[in-house]
């Protein structure tokens, strides 16, 4: 059930039970005629014997803010799979350089990578679109400090050594 349907059920004070769909696709495998008629009366049957497991619904913030993790670590990933095959490209050259992220990293490359070189071509685009990720990684790390400095729970965790936003 989408949660905009889980939430107007609820502002019109329906009784709503969410359950969780492993427990009810287990219990409902069993049946012999698949059909979403049969679901849906195996589904009432779970509830109406309380044979089933109740999960708590996300709010909506809730669900933006995993979003938003999710999203800036998909953009991580993507940053690091950029900077892994230019290094890549670079070694079968003979060219070796210290890690380094970000706008340190283009920076190593293009001293390692001039405008002679053969890889010139081939890079450029990786190191743009690579720009371009850590641009956006950089916004969503501001959202996300926002998002931190205004919540008491995230701000006393961070009171912990090693623990950042």
């Amino acid at each position: 059930m989408s949660s905009w349907l889980w939430h107007e059920l609820r502002r019109i004070d329906l009784p709503v039970v969410c359950i969780d769909a492993r427990h009810a696709k287990a219990a409902l495998s069993v049946r012999m005629n698949k059909s979403d008629e049969n679901d849906a009366r195996g589904l009432a049957e779970l509830v109406r014997i309380g044979w089933y497991r109740e999960v708590k619904v996300k709010s909506a913030e809730s669900q933006q803010v995993r979003s938003l993790l999710v999203t800036r670590s998909r953009l991580i990933e993507i940053r690091r799979a950029i900077e892994n095959q230019i290094r890549a490209m670079v070694k079968e050259y003979g060219l070796l350089f210290d890690r380094a992220i970000g706008s340190m990293f283009r920076r190593k490359v293009a001293e390692l990578v001039d405008a002679e070189h053969p890889l010139k071509d081939v890079i450029a685009p990786l190191l743009s679109i690579h720009e371009q990720v850590c641009g956006e990684q950089e916004k969503l790390d501001k959202r996300i400090a926002a998002l931190v400095r205004a919540d008491e729970t995230s701000r006393r965790l961070m009171t912990v050594p090693a623990i950042g936003v």
